[in-house]
């Protein structure tokens, strides 16, 4: 899967636009950057629930490219998508 083929996935299962994506898969964010980011998309209902962060963040395991920042989105999402 090519970094394009995810975000063209990514989009059509959420409400992220590609520049969303793009704005998160910056390597250079911290995990509480990444929370804020994940937190408006929540708020602006782009991605409504836990578990569609988890289908995104398989996809984007899948891409050489964006493999090495799913660990610091996994925290990320797990600050504003708490496990109860």
């Amino acid at each position: 899967m090519t970094r394009d083929d995810a975000i063209a996935e990514i989009v059509s299962l959420s409400g992220l636009t590609p520049d969303d994506v793009n704005d998160l898969s910056d390597p250079a964010l911290s995990v509480d950057e990444l929370a804020a980011l994940i937190d408006g998309y929540k708020a602006a209902g782009k991605v409504a629930s836990r578990s569609v962060w988890d289908v995104l963040l398989e996809i984007m395991g899948k891409v050489v490219e964006l493999a090495p920042i799913v660990g610091n989105l996994v925290q990320a999402v797990q600050v504003i998508y708490p496990l109860l």
